[in-house]
């Protein structure tokens, strides 16, 4: 009969805990996400949709300069180094002439990158527009947070990338 009381006891409390854990506070939904057709580019960036080519993912790529065809490039599992420059839509810069070495395919990068690389090879210089899904997402990230510029990516940014294939180096055997 204890044994019953205190099972009761417990299960009324933990009840009463989590219902004020609860609260009447409402949940703040997630923003929606940004597709790259949402925002308008600054002109110096180069983007113009129409001339892209969109993956299913929203990520849109424009090859300005293809490296040569007998060139490895990005592929399963080849560590990729790369030069690149990043700006925030409206032209903000949050890069600039980073050296990224990552094995591709491998999760390492945003999404954008893996998808938007893909079959790139080196010598080849390729425009990526990377919605915040296949990108950094609703959140700010960065400790320089919440100024834009290279400390701050402010959350559900869509960002443009000139990304330079430097080299490729195939997985070992």
């Amino acid at each position: 009969m204890r044994a019953a009381r205190f099972s009761t006891l417990m299960t009324l409390t933990l009840t009463a805990v989590v219902a004020a854990a609860c609260g009447d506070d409402p949940v703040e939904p997630e923003p929606e996400l940004l597709d790259a057709e949402d925002v308008t580019y600054a002109p110096e960036l180069g983007v113009d949709l129409s001339q892209m080519t969109r993956l299913p993912s929203g990520v849109y790529f424009q090859d300005i300069e293809e490296g040569p065809a007998d060139t490895l490039g990005a592929v399963g599992f080849n560590t990729l180094t790369t030069l690149y420059d990043a700006w925030l839509s409206d032209g903000t810069t949050i890069a600039e002439g980073v050296t990224l070495t990552f094995i591709f395919g491998s999760g390492e990068v945003i999404s954008g990158w893996d998808l938007g690389l893909l079959g790139m090879r080196v010598g080849g210089v390729r425009r990526l527009v990377v919605p915040p899904a296949a990108g950094f997402g609703p959140l700010d990230q960065g400790p320089g947070c919440p100024t834009p510029g290279p400390a701050c990516v402010p959350g559900n940014s869509v960002l443009v990338y000139v990304i330079e294939l430097t080299d490729a180096v195939p997985p070992p055997s």
